[in-house]
């Protein structure tokens, strides 16, 4: 099962932080908090991973976890399991390696089909 909707919890290297949701389906990743796009891939087994993340703001009004208001590009390395439902990583911004972030996850369901039903065709997921 390479798949899920999961609740992040991300940490940077200058004392901010924030959380937001992450869906994962079919190698890749999409996320949002209240402010930012988050946009990747990850790999479709459990294991290692390197990834380059993009985040963007969809909503103006807040900064991101390194200080600033734009997109930048998040250069991570982590590990993904999904038989135990949850990854964590940790990264720099490209450009300036000196911000850094950790991030952790935890899977809450099943990503929903467009006929409802839960990916691995079961019933609908229920938080």
């Amino acid at each position: 099962m390479s798949q899920g909707v999961f609740f992040v919890k991300f940490e940077s290297n200058i004392r901010d932080f924030g959380d937001g949701l992450v869906f994962i389906k079919d190698g890749s990743v999409n996320g949002c908090d209240p402010h930012f796009l988050y946009q990747g891939a990850i790999p479709r087994e459990s294991g290692s991973f390197t990834s380059q993340i993009t985040v963007q703001p969809w909503r103006a009004g807040n900064t991101h976890v390194f200080g600033g208001t734009g997109s930048y590009i998040l250069e991570a390395e982590g590990t993904i399991d999904y038989e135990r439902g949850e990854f964590s990583l940790h990264g720099q911004k490209k450009d300036e390696p000196g911000l850094k972030l950790t991030a952790k996850g935890t899977r809450l369901g099943d990503v929903v089909l467009p006929d409802g039903r839960g990916y691995r065709g079961g019933s609908r997921a229920h938080a």
